[in-house]
């Protein structure tokens, strides 16, 4: 099955402006020819006209989808977004109802607590009182205490440590061989033709949890038939306790719509 999540990008500001264009009339003239005859230098300077000059479009608010991390019941401060917008105008915030958000000092921000292991996806809706207002997903990840959060990407390295974005791993495989029950693996964007076949389990509270750090955007794209993302179990092993979030799974011969 394919999940897709297409968002809006705003409109960049397009300015266009008129040249000034300069002509030159040169005339051959006697050498005891007068300074104010015809037959002098003119130059004339056409100048820009206003009326040629585009106006400037009005830029919707910037702000993008964020996954953020937090550990179960530690408080997180979230900035939606900047107060202003780079056109001047104030922006003003709104954010899907949830029992664990609260309002912040600084009405670009809320205060996010969970005391429940999990994923929570929150929609932010941000407007500046001149265009239409742009939606973004902010995806927060409620993880055990002392748990690590790794990451993965198309560039990565596996003789990296993976915990941080610029230190990612290359491939799922490696990282079966480090992740602990409780453990959070981030995937950034890109096409991954490594089947996600996931060969640990987490625990009761202590779940496996593999997430796209935007969603939609980290596709696992099958060479050949079959699932793209699969957990199996099998008579030796058991596999519980993971959670898959945030992908789309294709096999071959699928793309997006």
């Amino acid at each position: 099955m394919i999940f897709d999540l297409v968002i809006n990008r705003g409109l960049k500001r397009l300015i266009q402006f008129s040249s000034v264009i300069y002509f030159v009339a040169l005339t051959a003239c006697g050498g005891n020819s007068d300074s104010s005859s015809s037959g002098a230098d003119k130059i004339s300077n056409t100048e820009p006209s206003s009326d040629n000059v585009s106006p400037a479009v009005n830029s919707p608010p910037a702000i993008e989808s964020q996954l953020l991390v937090v550990e179960v019941n530690d408080s997180l401060i979230v900035t939606l977004g900047s107060l202003m917008d780079e056109d001047g105008e104030t922006v003003a915030y709104s954010v899907s109802e949830s029992t664990n958000t609260q309002p912040s000092l600084q009405d670009n921000q809320i205060v996010f607590q969970s005391s429940v292991i999990g994923t929570e996806v929150l929609t932010v809706t941000a407007s500046d009182g001149v265009n239409e207002p742009v939606e973004v997903i902010i995806t927060i990840l409620v993880a055990p205490e002392d748990a690590t959060t790794y990451h993965l990407s198309i560039n990565g390295d596996d003789n990296n440590d993976g915990e941080t974005s610029g230190m990612s791993w290359a491939s799922f495989e490696h990282a079966w061989t480090v992740m602990q029950p409780g453990d959070t693996l981030v995937v950034a964007d890109g096409i991954y033709t490594e089947i996600m076949s996931p060969s640990i389990s987490g625990a009761v509270g202590y779940p496996i949890t593999i997430i796209a750090e935007n969603r939609g955007e980290a596709i696992i794209q099958r060479s050949d038939e079959g699932s793209a993302i699969s957990i199996l179990s099998s008579l030796s092993k058991t596999l519980s306790h993971i959670t898959i979030d945030g992908f789309i799974a294709r096999s071959k011969g699928e793309s997006s719509a």
